[in-house]
C-alpha cells in the first residue's frame, strides 16, 4: 500500500503540473484573442479530442497490457499499424459527419490535429505500461502545451491581427515535436521481456471494438453538449461554455492521475481480489477527497477567480463549471470502475452501458434543443447522465469482478460470472 501511495502522490503532482499548464494555456488564449477565435479554437480541439479516440480505436488497455508484459516494441507497432488502416478511415468519416451536423471548422486542420493527438495517446499508453506514469502525463498534455505557448508568444508578435490558422499551425508543430521526442525516449527506455511464448501480443477486434465504442462515447459525453451549444448560440457563448469544459478537465486531475495508475495495476492484480479491492478503494478515496476540496473552492471562490483571471465577460463560465463539478464528484468517487470492466475481459458490458447512457443523453439534449434552448440545462443533462452512468458501471463491475469501486469499501466476497 505504501508503494501505491507513493505512486498516487507522484502521479498526482505530475497531473497538477499538467493541469496548471493547461490552465495557463486557457488564460493566455482567452486574454490574447477575441471570443470568435477562442470559440472556434475550443470547438476545433473539442472535435479533435473525440476523433483522436476514434484513431486510437479502443487499443489503449491492450497497448497498456502488452507494454507491461514487455512485448517487443516492433511487434506492437505492427499491430497498431494494422488497426490504424481501419481507424483512420473511421476518423475521416466521423469528421465529415460532425461537420455536417454541427458548427463548421476547417476539415484538414481537424484531421491533422486528431491524428497527432491520437499518436501521442499511443505513446502515452505504452509509457504507462512500462511504469512511466509521470512521464506519460507530462508528454501527453504537458510538454506539447508548454511548447505551444512558447511558439505563439515568440512567433506571433501581433496578437490582435492573428487568425485561427496561425494558432493551429503552431499547435500542430508543438504536437509533432513532442511526438518525435517521446518516440525516441520510449525506444531507448523500453524494456523487452525475456520470457518466451507470450501469447498476448496480438490486438484482436473482438477485444478492442467494445472498448472503442465505449471510449468514444465516454469522450463524447464530455464534448457533445458544446457541439449542441455551437448550433444554437454565437461564439460569445461557445467561448464561455468551452472554457468551462476545459476547466472541468483541468480540475479533474485527481481522477485522471488515479485512472492512469489503475490502468496498469488492475491487470497485475486480477488474480488477487482482496489486494485489488484495497487498491481501488484507496484510489477512489484519494480522488474523491481532492474533488471535494476542488468543488468547495469552485463554489466559494470560483466566480471571483474567473473574473480576475479571464475577465468579467466570462461570468457564464462559473455557473456552467459549478454544474459540471457535481458530476465530477460522482466520477471521482467511483474511481476506475470502467477499467474494472474493460481491463478484466468484460468490455462488452461497458460498451452496452455507455451506448445506452449516450442515447439517453442525446435524447435529453434533443428535448432541450427543441423545447427549452437553455445553456444550463445542457450542462445539467450531461452531469446527471454521467452520474447515472458511473453508478451503473460501478454496480456491474462489482457483480462481475467482486470489486466495489467506492472509497473505504473492503468487501472480501467476489461475484465472478
Amino acid at each position: 500500500m505504501f508503494n501505491q501511495l507513493i505512486q498516487q502522490l507522484s502521479s498526482f503532482v505530475a497531473r497538477i503540473l499538467v493541469s496548471l499548464i493547461s490552465l495557463l494555456l486557457s488564460v493566455i488564449i482567452v486574454r490574447l484573442y477575441t471570443k470568435d477565435i477562442v470559440g472556434d479554437f475550443f470547438l476545433l480541439t473539442s472535435y479533435s479530442t473525440v476523433l483522436a479516440q476514434v484513431f486510437l480505436f479502443g487499443m489503449a488497455p491492450v497497448l497498456n497490457i502488452m507494454s507491461s508484459k514487455g512485448v517487443q516494441l516492433n511487434k506492437i507497432v505492427i499491430e497498431i499499424a494494422k488497426k490504424n488502416v481501419v481507424s483512420m478511415l473511421c476518423m475521416f468519416l466521423c469528421g465529415l459527419i460532425i461537420l455536417a451536423f454541427f458548427a463548421k471548422v476547417d476539415y484538414s486542420s481537424l484531421i491533422v490535429l486528431s491524428l497527432l493527438s491520437g499518436v501521442l495517446l499511443i505513446i502515452s499508453e505504452l509509457m504507462k505500461g512500462q511504469g512511466m506514469y509521470i512521464l506519460s502525463q507530462i508528454f501527453n498534455g504537458g510538454l506539447n502545451n508548454i511548447l505551444f505557448l512558447i511558439l505563439i508568444v515568440v512567433f506571433i508578435p501581433n496578437k490582435k491581427e492573428t487568425d485561427l490558422e496561425d494558432i493551429i499551425y503552431f499547435y500542430a508543430l508543438a504536437y509533432m515535436c513532442v511526438i518525435v521526442g517521446g518516440s525516441i525516449y520510449l525506444r531507448i527506455k523500453y524494456k523487452v521481456s525475456k520470457s518466451k511464448g507470450l501469447i498476448d501480443d496480438v490486438i484482436t477486434y473482438s477485444i478492442i471494438l467494445p472498448i472503442f465504442i465505449s471510449t468514444v462515447i465516454v469522450y463524447m459525453f464530455s464534448q457533445i453538449d458544446l457541439w449542441f451549444v455551437s448550433r444554437l448560440f454565437d461564439n460569445d457563448v461557445v467561448a464561455q461554455y468551452g472554457l468551462a469544459i476545459r476547466l472541468t478537465a483541468v480540475l479533474s486531475f485527481s481522477t485522471l492521475s488515479v485512472r492512469a495508475i489503475a490502468a496498469a495495476r488492475i491487470p497485475k492484480l486480477m488474480n488477487d481480489i482482496q489486494a485489488l479491492q484495497k487498491d481501488v478503494s484507496l484510489s477512489c478515496l484519494f480522488s474523491f477527497l481532492v474533488s471535494l476540496v476542488i468543488l468547495s473552492g469552485i463554489a466559494l471562490f470560483g466566480k471571483l477567480f474567473i473574473g480576475l483571471v479571464y475577465g468579467n465577460s466570462y461570468e457564464l463560465t462559473w455557473y456552467v463549471l459549478l454544474i459540471f463539478s457535481f458530476g465530477q464528484m460522482i466520477n471521482a468517487a467511483t474511481g476506475p470502475c470502467d477499467y474494472l470492466l474493460s481491463h478484466t475481459g468484460h468490455g462488452r458490458y461497458l460498451m452496452i452501458i455507455s451506448l445506452v447512457s449516450f442515447l439517453f443523453l442525446m435524447t435529453l439534449l434533443a428535448i432541450i434543443t427543441i423545447r427549452f434552448n437553455s445553456v444550463f440545462l445542457f450542462c445539467g443533462a450531461v452531469s446527471f447522465t454521467i452520474c447515472l452512468q458511473n453508478l451503473i458501471i460501478m454496480y456491474v463491475a462489482f457483480k462481475k469482478t467482486g470489486v466495489l469501486s467506492l472509497p473505504l469499501i473492503n468487501f472480501k466476497r467476489a461475484y465472478v460470472s
